[in-house]
C-alpha cells in the first residue's frame, strides 16, 4: 500500500478511536508529555479496547500511553518486518524484532538504526552457548545531526529484573536479555523474549526497555484486549 494511503487509513483509524469516549483519552497522551510529567498516570486502566486493532503500551516512571499499529515496513536486507506504531499525537515508533529502528516526533529522535550480525531470537534461545553475542549498531540521531554513529553491542542473558515487572499475560515464560553498548553512554536496552510464541515455533520479543537519552527511557509492550482485562483500575 502506498505511504499516502497507509497514512490516510491510519488517520481514519485514530479518529475512529477518538470517537469512542472510553478510548479517546488513551490516545491523547503523548510520549513527550509523559517524559515532562511528574505524576504517574495510566490511561489504559478502565479503557475499552477494540479487538480488531493492535496496540502498543508505552510506559516509564512518569506515565503510560497506548499507541496503535499502523502498518508493516519491508526490510529487503533482512526480510524481517518492521512494525510501525503511532500515538494520538503522531509520534512514531518503528520496531523490528523488538528493537527500535526509527522514531519520529519525540524529544530525542533516532532517525534510523541499522544492526549488523544480530542472530534471530529463535536461534539464540536454541543455542544458548553462543551467548554473549557481539554485533554492530549504527544510529542516525536528530540531536546535533549525528549520522552513522557506530557502536559495538553485546547481548547477554540476565535474570528477570525486579524493575521490569510486566502487567498482562503475554510475558509468561519470558527469558530476559540485556543489550549494552561498548561505550556505555546509555543505560542498556532490556528485552523479554518468549520462546515458541503462540505455538509458532518462533521466539518473540514481548517487551523492550529502550533509552533514547540518559534520562529518556521507555518500555514498550504489545498490548491486547486479553492483557487489558487482567489489569484492574
Amino acid at each position: 500500500m502506498p505511504v499516502f494511503f497507509r497514512f490516510s487509513f491510519l488517520v481514519g483509524v485514530i479518529l475512529l478511536l477518538f470517537g469512542c469516549a472510553g478510548e479517546s483519552r488513551v490516545f491523547q497522551e503523548s510520549m513527550s508529555a509523559i517524559w515532562q510529567s511528574n505524576k504517574f498516570k495510566d490511561p489504559t486502566l478502565g479503557a475499552t479496547l477494540s479487538p480488531i486493532y493492535r496496540y502498543l503500551r508505552g510506559h516509564n516512571s512518569h506515565g503510560v500511553i497506548l499507541m496503535v499499529w499502523g502498518y508493516v515496513d519491508a526490510d529487503p536486507q533482512s526480510n524481517v518486518p518492521i512494525d510501525v506504531w503511532y500515538s494520538g499525537t503522531k509520534e512514531v515508533i518503528k520496531l523490528q524484532d523488538g528493537r527500535v529502528v526509527a522514531t519520529g516526533g519525540l524529544n530525542t529522535d533516532w532517525l534510523a538504526v541499522r544492526y549488523q550480525g544480530t542472530p534471530s531470537w529463535t536461534h539464540l534461545l536454541a543455542n544458548p552457548e553462543q551467548i554473549p553475542v557481539p554485533y554492530i549498531r549504527s544510529v542516525d540521531l536528530k540531536l546535533n545531526y549525528q549520522f552513522g554513529k557506530t557502536q559495538t553491542m553485546t547481548l547477554t542473558r540476565i535474570p528477570a529484573p525486579e524493575a521490569h515487572k510486566l502487567p498482562g499475560v503475554s510475558a509468561v515464560g519470558a527469558q530476559w536479555f540485556e543489550e549494552r553498548a561498548e561505550s556505555a553512554q546509555l543505560p542498556p536496552t532490556i528485552y523479554a523474549v518468549v520462546p515458541n510464541w503462540m505455538q509458532s515455533g518462533q521466539a518473540k520479543v514481548v517487551y523492550t526497555w529502550h533509552c533514547f537519552k540518559q534520562d529518556e527511557c521507555f518500555g514498550f509492550q504489545e498490548w491486547t484486549v486479553q492483557d487489558q482485562v487482567t489489569v484492574k483500575p
